[in-house]
C-alpha cells in the first residue's frame, strides 16, 4: 500500500505538537484546588463571675490559609476579629469581647469556605523553618531515633517515607486520647500513644533521615459539617518535590482521602504564638471560659 509522504509529515507534525502540549501542561501546571468544602463552628464565651467584665480577649487558630491540599476562600464571622499570621503560615484570630455581663454567655459563629485538592500542589517552604531540626517532642537528634530510622529504611525496598510510615502505623498501639503531649521518644519507649505521639514519631524519624516533616493539627471529615471538639486530630506532613504530603500513621492513611484533612495549625515548638502550647485557642482572663461548640 502506498502512503503519501505528505500524510507522514502531517502525522509527525501533529505528534510533535501533542508531545509539546503535554510537556507545556506538565511544566506550567497551576495549583488546583477544585473540591469545595464548608465547615461551621461556634465559640462559647462565658463569664464565670458575678461581676461585669469590661474587656477580655481570646485567640484562636483559623484554618491554615494555604497548604498543598487546602486553600481558604473566605471566613464569615458573627463577631469582628483581627487577623495575624505567624512565621509558619498559621492564621491567628483575636477576638476582643467587651462588657460581658455577670454569668452571661456570648456565642460567636464562624463559617469557613475552603477549596481542597485531591493532589498535593507545589508550595514553597517557609524560610523561617526547614522542618529538619530537633525540637520539643520531636527528638530527631536522639541516638535511639536516629538508629531506629536507619534500621527501618535499610530493611525495605520501599521509599524512605513509605517505610517510616508503615513502621509507625504497625508498631505503635493506640491507647486513646491523652491530654498531655509526650513526644516521639515516649512513643518508641512505650510503643503506644495517641494521634499526637504517632505524628511526633513519624516526624522525628523523617527528620532523622533528612526528610522535612511537620505535625499538623485539625479535623478529618468526609463532607461539609459542623466541627466537634472531640474530633480534633493530629497527623504529619513530609516535604518532597516541593510538595507537602499527608501521612496519618494512626489511621494508616498515607496520601489518600486528602480532601478530608482540614488543617488548623502547623505545630512547631519554635513558634512564639500568643496561644502558647494550646492547640486550638487561649484566653487572656481566667474569669472567662471559652469552648468550641
Amino acid at each position: 500500500m502506498r502512503v503519501d509522504n505528505k500524510f507522514i509529515v502531517l502525522v509527525g507534525f501533529i505528534s510533535v505538537i501533542g508531545v509539546a502540549v503535554i510537556i507545556y501542561t506538565t511544566v506550567n501546571s497551576k495549583p488546583e484546588y477544585l473540591v469545595k468544602r464548608t465547615i461551621k463552628y461556634q465559640y462559647q464565651i462565658q463569664n464565670k463571675t458575678n461581676k461585669l467584665i469590661k474587656q477580655s480577649q481570646f485567640w484562636a487558630y483559623a484554618p491554615v490559609p494555604k497548604t498543598s491540599n487546602q486553600l481558604v476562600e473566605n471566613i464569615q464571622s458573627s463577631y469582628p476579629y483581627q487577623s495575624e499570621y505567624d512565621n509558619l503560615g498559621n492564621h491567628i484570630q483575636t477576638f476582643t469581647i467587651k462588657n460581658l455581663a455577670p454569668f452571661a454567655t456570648k456565642i460567636i459563629t464562624l463559617t469557613v469556605n475552603l477549596k481542597m485538592s485531591n493532589k498535593a500542589n507545589k508550595l514553597s517552604m517557609s524560610a523561617e523553618n526547614d522542618y529538619l531540626t530537633a525540637e520539643k517532642n520531636i527528638e530527631s537528634n536522639n541516638e535511639k531515633i536516629i538508629s531506629l530510622s536507619s534500621k527501618i529504611i535499610n530493611k525495605t525496598s520501599k521509599t524512605k517515607s513509605d517505610a517510616l510510615f508503615n513502621w509507625v502505623s504497625n508498631n505503635i498501639a493506640y491507647e486513646g486520647y491523652i491530654k498531655a503531649d509526650r513526644g516521639a521518644l515516649y512513643a518508641i519507649n512505650k510503643r503506644s500513644g495517641d494521634c499526637t505521639e504517632y505524628s511526633y514519631l513519624f516526624t522525628a524519624l523523617s527528620r532523622a533521615q533528612n526528610i522535612p516533616s511537620r505535625v499538623i493539627g485539625g479535623y478529618v471529615y468526609k463532607e461539609d459539617t459542623r466541627l466537634k471538639p472531640e474530633d480534633f486530630h493530629n497527623w504529619s506532613e513530609y516535604y518532597k518535590n516541593n510538595r507537602w504530603y499527608i501521612a496519618d500513621s494512626q489511621n494508616k492513611i498515607h496520601n489518600e482521602n486528602v480532601t478530608n484533612y482540614i488543617a488548623f495549625r502547623i505545630i512547631a515548638d519554635s513558634n512564639n504564638s500568643k496561644l502558647g502550647n494550646s492547640h486550638r485557642f487561649a484566653f487572656s482572663n481566667t474569669d472567662i471560659l471559652v469552648s468550641l461548640k
